[in-house]
């Protein structure tokens, strides 16, 4: 069957930020443009109007459809070009015409594909890592060969440099009465959709941590004028609102960050500090070399029942291991007082996973996928 040059998009959650870096780089360089389908799981009347806050008037050029409907499995035979991050078409064989990217979400930490045993890695021509460690990393846990898995880097990975107007606005207003600013990134342990896994061990705070732990922080960041903010992952049950816990404590949404025209890495680029656990976000956040800090009260739990790709998974942290909200809050404190002591072990681990300094990672992909 013949391909025509359009290119089929396709992710988990519908609207984020790996395609919405492609949207955006097609919308900047007309003369690559080609026809654009947008295959979505949710409603597509949601998704346009997301799109058109996120990529302005070029939205209109852009073709949506049900991911479930004939028309849109027709396209994704007759596209030549095909990228997506989750679950497209498995049942479906891929086209020697067709060059087929899987952009994944990040590079992983937690076992994921051949890791799960039951999970079958993507039917793709190529996946994308960040460095030649992760392209190792990445052929041991899908069975992909390493020359099918080039150092690109990641699109969303070059949101973390933007510097549009909704961008500012959003960064003024985050500042606003404080000095600092953090974002708090916590991977899933009882997933609601997708794969669902029980992965370390649940709590009933979006924070997993114990209510005298959060008014202490609470506390903190009041005394030390610091603002976090706290989104859970898509997956999580404590996914879904947006919530100001205090003034300098709260609880976001991708929604909330959509409705001000701005997507996760471009709030996560005006932060002054990172807070996860085995999120793959602490990989790209290596890209601005600020400081990480991992909270991680079910480490060995999660170590149990999820196990790492990256082990021991302590060596592979470039900044300091919390296992207790006291212990974050502490070193919190000590980042606060005396500066950044962690740079340097920064540095290093940011020249084996992720040394991408500058906003060229989309650019890599079309090269790759026009090729």
């Amino acid at each position: 069957m013949p391909k025509r040059r359009q290119l089929l998009l396709h992710a988990f959650p519908d609207v984020e930020d790996q395609l919405v870096a492609i949207l955006r780089w097609l919308r900047d360089h007309p003369q690559s443009q080609c026809p654009v389908i947008f295959l979505v799981s949710g409603d597509t009347t949601d998704a346009k109007l997301r799109l058109r806050k996120l990529v302005g008037d070029y939205a209109e050029q852009i073709v949506v459809l049900k991911k479930s409907q004939l028309t849109a499995i027709w396209s994704y035979w007759r596209s030549r070009y095909v990228l997506f991050t989750h679950g497209l078409y498995g049942f479906l064989p891929i086209s020697m015409r067709q060059c087929v990217i899987n952009l994944w979400h990040g590079m992983p930490i937690k076992s994921i594909w051949r890791g799960l045993g039951s999970i079958k890695p993507p039917q793709c021509n190529w996946l994308l890592s960040t460095s030649p460690k992760f392209s190792e990393v990445l052929a041991q846990a899908s069975g992909v060969p390493m020359d099918r898995i080039p150092v690109t880097g990641l699109p969303r990975n070059d949101l973390l440099f933007s510097d549009t107007a909704a961008v500012r606005v959003f960064a003024a207003q985050a500042r606003v009465g404080v000095e600092r600013v953090l974002l708090f990134l916590p991977t899933y342990r009882q997933s609601k959709i997708g794969y669902i896994t029980h992965d370390g061990e649940e709590s009933a705070s979006a924070l997993s941590m114990g209510p005298m732990e959060v008014d202490a922080l609470r506390a903190w960041l009041a005394a030390t004028r610091t603002r976090m903010l706290v989104k859970p992952h898509p997956m999580s049950v404590h996914y879904g609102r947006d919530d100001k816990l205090s003034e300098n404590l709260w609880l976001i949404s991708d929604e909330w960050l959509h409705e001000q025209g701005v997507m996760l890495y471009e709030a996560l680029g005006q932060m002054d500090a990172l807070i996860t656990d085995t999120s793959s976000v602490y990989i790209d956040y290596l890209a601005l070399r600020r400081p990480v800090f991992f909270y991680f009260p079910d480490l060995e739990r999660y170590r149990e029942t999820r196990k790492f790709l990256l082990e021991p998974v302590e060596e592979w942290l470039a900044g300091p291991l919390c296992r207790t909200g006291q212990e974050l809050t502490a070193a919190l404190d000590q980042w606060t007082a005396s500066g950044d002591l962690h740079s340097e072990r920064r540095a290093h681990l940011a020249r084996q996973l992720n040394p991408q300094t500058t906003p060229d990672s989309t650019q890599r992909v079309f090269d790759l996928l026009f090729a």
